[in-house]
């Protein structure tokens, strides 16, 4: 029986190949016309609630392709099926089973779908940071990868990934807001400033000052 990451690797090098047997991307092509059916009934649904019960039930149906994403470690920069499931997943508050696709995603330069604005490393973060501060479960390294996203720079002083000062700011403040809960002082505090310089308005200052006040 052929694993899903055999079988993962086999449809991506089918969907480079031009001259590809159509045979060979049948799986691809059956999983992509699924999403676009799924996407049409969410597109059609109104309330916030319902678009994530709709995206909880539809995720299993791309369970063993995104398996094979994760044993493989690789992804085709023009996949459409990853990069949408793993924001479904953040947006169902699946974060951590989302973290390995996502930086499978960025690692290969994956662009987000046709309906989004934003890049994909803007999405995976902006949307993140709003389940976190929501209360979605995250476990402390990939919180810290998040981080490093939004924060991170290269030797010569440019972010490492290209995004909004907004969404950095905003991953910031939750990072800290929970920081803060663990009783981390001085990195809630931290990551606090860090979000100002960001955005001036961001609405943590009110919280810098209570921390500072208090230690």
């Amino acid at each position: 029986m052929t694993s899903p990451a055999r079988a993962h690797r086999e449809a991506q090098a089918a969907i480079q190949s031009q001259d590809a047997d159509l045979s060979e991307m049948t799986e691809y092509r059956r999983l992509l016309q699924s999403l676009q059916a799924d996407k049409a009934i969410i597109k059609g649904l109104n309330g916030v609630s319902d678009k994530i019960a709709a995206k909880t039930e539809m995720l299993p149906r791309y369970a063993e392709w995104l398996s094979g994403v994760i044993e493989s470690g690789q992804v085709q920069s023009d996949d459409r099926i990853t990069p949408t499931c793993l924001i479904w997943l953040i947006d169902t508050g699946r974060i951590d089973e989302a973290m390995p696709l996502a930086e499978t995603a960025i690692r290969a330069g994956v662009e987000s779908s046709d309906e989004y604005q934003r890049s994909l490393p803007e999405i995976i973060v902006e949307e993140a940071a709003e389940r976190i501060a929501a209360g979605a479960d995250i476990a402390p390294e990939h919180l810290n990868t998040l981080v490093a996203w939004a924060s991170g720079k290269s030797e010569s002083g440019l972010h490492l990934l290209n995004m909004a000062d907004q969404i950095r700011a905003k991953m910031l403040k939750a990072a800290g807001e929970r920081a803060e809960e663990a009783g981390d002082t001085a990195l809630a505090l931290s990551r606090y400033r860090a979000a100002v310089a960001y955005n001036d308005k961001i609405g943590v200052k009110k919280r810098i000052a209570a921390l500072e006040k208090a230690a």
